[in-house]
């Protein structure tokens, strides 16, 4: 499992766009690791992208290793890239989930730090 984080300038909103990817080739369900984020970040608001305008936070939720998905033109891109693991479904959507809400609430805590790291991989 891959989780890449792109970043650039912030807003102060806790309002996230989450966009998937089309399965085409799915190593496990997407939806069920972004139905336990949700369930565990109730201070952020999630979105569909296709309900925001211009969003500036996206979580983007790749099912296989080509992380086909990039959305156009936000300032914050978080991707989680799920890979093919001998390891039960469950233990990787909840090392992922971990993962991805440490990573959401970093961002949120960084505001307007102009010192925060630009492009992060975490693998």
């Amino acid at each position: 499992m891959r989780l890449e984080v792109l970043m650039a300038d912030k807003t102060d909103e806790k309002r996230w766009a989450v966009k998937f990817c089309g399965h085409c080739n799915p190593q496990f369900s997407m939806l069920d690791l972004y139905t336990q984020i949700k369930k565990v970040m109730p201070e952020i608001t999630f979105c569909f992208y296709g309900e925001l305008e211009y969003p500036d936070k996206v979580l983007v939720f790749c099912a296989c290793p080509a992380a086909c998905v990039c959305p156009e033109s936000c300032s914050i891109v978080v991707k989680v890239v799920a890979n093919r693991e001998d390891i039960d479904e469950s233990i990787r959507i909840s090392r992922l989930k971990q993962r991805v809400v440490s990573v959401v609430r970093t961002i949120e805590m960084q505001t307007g730090d102009a010192t925060m790291q630009k492009n992060i991989t975490i693998q």
